[in-house]
């Protein structure tokens, strides 16, 4: 966890893996992160801040479905449910689509990075927070010279 000035922190999980098999690309942040997860956004130095947790795999995809059983992030309805509402985001790459779904009461905010290097996709995400939550988004393009 790092503690961004006085308004957010920032948390990073491992959801990449070695495969058993060439070909799966799955995701899984496990019992053992979430669980130390569940703990930190319960310390009060957390209190009032928007919390950004960054992860490689996608909860779901562009279409807000769960990605391929072999290329997702398998237990991805835990991790959502340990962050409900617009005080959080989950920041993801894996898929190489820009998206965003706003929060709701029982999930956070999705952000899909897309490809900052793909020629024709390049761009990122402008994310603003004020008052310990998730203010503004704007996507935003590298246009080319």
């Amino acid at each position: 966890m790092r503690l961004l000035g006085e308004r957010d922190a920032v948390i990073g999980l491992q959801s990449a893996r070695v495969p058993y098999f060439p070909g799966l690309s799955y995701g899984i942040v496990g019992r053992k992160q979430l669980d130390a997860l569940a703990a930190l956004v319960r310390r009060p130095e957390l209190d009032g801040r928007a919390v950004l947790v960054v992860v490689h795999h996608a909860p779901f995809g562009a279409l807000g479905k769960p990605d391929r059983l072999l290329h997702g992030l398998v237990d991805a309805p835990a991790l959502l449910a340990l962050l409900p509402g617009d005080r959080f985001a989950v920041l993801h790459g894996h898929i190489h689509q820009r998206y965003h779904f706003p929060a709701t009461e029982f999930r956070p905010h999705i952000f899909g990075a897309g490809s900052s290097t793909e020629a024709g996709h390049e761009g990122y995400w402008l994310i603003e927070t004020a008052g310990g939550r998730i203010a503004r988004c704007e996507k935003r393009t590298l246009l080319a010279s």
